[in-house]
């Protein structure tokens, strides 16, 4: 059994994780979780990625 600590850190790991996992799959319309504009203007998100690298 882990000490309290650990498993508090575990679980929001775990949450954080799972919420980057379901924007990038919005990201690439793999589902459509966030409406059918995403999480803002498709346009700007795009240019923001390529921007990014």
């Amino acid at each position: 059994m882990l000490p309290a600590q650990l498993r508090i850190g575990s679980a929001v790991s775990i949450t954080v994780y799972d919420l980057i996992a379901l924007i990038a799959w919005d990201r690439v319309s793999a589902m459509d979780v966030f409406g059918a504009k995403g999480l803002g203007n498709p346009q700007v998100s795009e240019t923001f990625l390529f921007l990014s690298g």
